[in-house]
């Protein structure tokens, strides 16, 4: 489409073992769209993403797209959007940063198992990071999550690890969390985040 806002840039259903490198990605309501059973093996790098329109992505997982990775991407939304959409599993996150006003910066739907985001840049958005009820097994490892317009962090999935991320500009210890519970305490410094 031609009008600002809407369309899908890169439509990857399907599609297995691709190579998408150093693209500029510019005004689309879906930036790469991977869906379905068999979107698998993918990788998406060196790549700037802006989206805006209501419910846009800069990148949308789903429904079975397993296996895909994503790494060094800039993406700008606007508060309506998300930047990154994980539905699916065994996802890796490298160096992916969303900043600036999306309603998520990443968001882990319910059925987002087993996926590592590994040093994320995350910053000025509505909520920072999402992770759903029914979410498991999800590893954040470093990174960078600060100043959201609502909270950082929102984590109602099973069994997330988190490494050492800094959050709000302090660094954070292990904490793993079951059965939709914290099993240990989250700190900032010497101030509990979460319970």
């Amino acid at each position: 489409s031609t009008t600002a806002g809407t369309g899908i840039a890169i439509n990857g259903t399907l599609m297995t073992a691709s190579i998408f490198d150093n693209l500029w990605i510019l005004d689309v309501n879906k930036g790469f769209f991977f869906n379905l059973s068999g979107t698998h093996y993918n990788i998406v790098e060196d790549t700037r993403i802006d989206v805006e329109g209501a419910n846009s992505v800069g990148v949308l997982l789903d429904s079975i797209a397993n296996e895909n990775t994503l790494q060094r991407l800039r993406i700008s939304t606007t508060i309506d959007s998300t930047g990154v959409f994980i539905n699916s599993h065994g996802n890796e996150l490298y160096s992916v940063n969303v900043e600036t006003n999306a309603g998520h910066g990443i968001d882990i739907g319910s059925e987002g198992h087993d996926n590592l985001l590994s040093g994320i840049y995350l910053e000025g958005n509505d909520i920072n990071i999402r992770i759903q009820e029914g979410a498991e097994a999800n590893v954040i490892s470093g990174g960078f999550i600060a100043d959201a317009d609502t909270t950082n962090i929102i984590d109602d999935g099973d069994g997330t690890l988190w490494l050492n991320p800094r959050v709000q500009y302090q660094d954070y210890g292990i904490v793993t969390n079951s059965t939709g519970n914290f099993t240990g305490y989250l700190y900032a410094g010497n101030e509990l985040v979460n319970k």
